[in-house]
């Protein structure tokens, strides 16, 4: 299972893009599908994604979700301020 974002294109430059595969579990009547989801937000931030599962050669067509909430991260995970 990997959870995608495309991030976005500005002037050539490609930012926030971002791929992580997460492990899965089949129940036994194989009904349903139970993801373990990213550690942190700093493996992958609260927003907008795309999810796929992939079975040997095939991949399914993405799902659009919202990982977490969707709004931003606490400021202290968000980095350090800069001084200058």
């Amino acid at each position: 299972v990997a959870l995608m974002d495309l991030g976005y294109s500005s002037h050539a430059f490609h930012s926030s893009a971002r791929l992580v595969f997460m492990d899965a579990t089949l129940s036994k009547d194989k009904r349903s599908l139970t993801v373990l989801s990213p550690p942190n937000n700093r493996v992958y931030p609260p927003g907008p994604a795309f999810i796929f599962v992939t079975i040997g050669e095939t991949t399914s067509a993405g799902a659009h979700v919202m990982v977490g909430s969707g709004a931003n991260p606490p400021l202290v995970d968000q980095g350090v301020p800069l001084s200058i």
